[in-house]
């Protein structure tokens, strides 16, 4: 649902802001999300995942997306 998409697109682009990261495009397909970000310098690549991931997927379930 294109609304979903959306919600979800949002969410993960506050996560980005909140970790002073740049996130320059994002995607929300069904099955995962395509984002092109620059990290902040303090993260590695695989704790920006994670936390994008973690709270994402606590953001679909608690909204039942």
């Amino acid at each position: 649902m294109e609304e979903n998409r959306i919600r979800i697109e949002k969410h993960i682009s506050g996560v980005v802001k909140n970790v002073k990261s740049k996130l320059y495009a994002i995607y929300a397909n069904p099955e995962h999300v395509h984002f092109l970000v620059s990290r902040a310098p303090d993260l590695s690549e695989e704790d920006l995942a994670t936390i994008v991931a973690d709270s994402s997927e606590k953001f679909i379930n608690e909204n039942k997306l």
